[in-house]
């Protein structure tokens, strides 16, 4: 527990505001991981937060670069690989293949970003 005063400071991915985008990017993230619960939206994710008594002293948000092959070798079951990359491709082909997805396609190379949201809160008083 945090006493009132107390800083928090968390970051974490964050999926689309875009509610059809973001449960296809927690599908893809669950067919590579099978524990992937959820990532949110950030402004989910900001309410989140302001809801469980924190004042937000400051947020940022950032996109790290990803190539598929750099993600998927965290998987631990490599039989995921070849399915979720025809799938991924076949996005990159797709709609998704624009820039504010973060989904693109450079020949044989899958590219993407995941959108990271930094929040720094102090707890309010009770």
């Amino acid at each position: 527990m945090l006493r009132p005063g107390g800083s928090f400071v968390m970051a974490d991915v964050i999926s689309s505001e875009v509610p059809a985008e973001s449960e296809l990017q927690n599908a893809i993230e669950i067919l590579r991981d099978p524990s992937h619960v959820r990532m949110l939206p950030g402004s989910e994710l900001t309410a989140l937060v302001e809801e469980s008594g924190f004042a937000i002293e400051s947020q940022t948000t950032w996109d790290k670069p990803r190539t598929f092959g750099e993600w998927m070798g965290i998987v631990n079951d490599p039989s995921r690989v070849p399915p979720l990359h025809a799938v991924v491709w076949a996005l990159g082909q797709s709609r998704w293949r624009r820039p504010e997805s973060g989904l693109s396609v450079h020949g044989e190379e899958i590219r993407f970003f995941h959108r990271w949201n930094l929040i720094a809160a102090r707890k309010t008083a009770a």
